[in-house]
């Protein structure tokens, strides 16, 4: 239950402080909350720290792959023409690709 309340505790803090801050800033940060203090371990906080970074960068690393997937085939199916801005054309495609001009 205690590692459950600190997964909730990484989810609730800012993407950007994990990208930024190492463990020891993070814990420096969030020492005194309970969830965090629900872990009796260090270590084992900050084994539970350093995978949950790792997952959202292995998850981030795989949104970017499936959108350069996405544009290919956009690009690739002639579902553009002369003239098209970028946000118009390969954009909407991408959101929905149902919806052709």
């Amino acid at each position: 239950m205690a590692k459950k309340s600190c997964f909730v505790l990484f989810n609730e803090t800012s993407l950007l402080s994990f990208y930024r801050s190492s463990f020891s800033d993070f814990a420096s940060k969030h020492g005194k909350d309970e969830r965090f203090r629900g872990v009796e371990k260090m270590r084992e906080r900050e084994n539970m720290f350093q995978d949950y970074v790792s997952d959202l960068k292995r998850k981030e690393k795989e949104d970017k792959a499936s959108q350069k997937e996405k544009v290919c085939v956009v690009l690739v199916e002639g579902k553009i023409y002369p003239k098209c801005q970028w946000k118009n054309c390969v954009l909407q495609q991408i959101v929905s690709p149902s919806t052709t001009r």
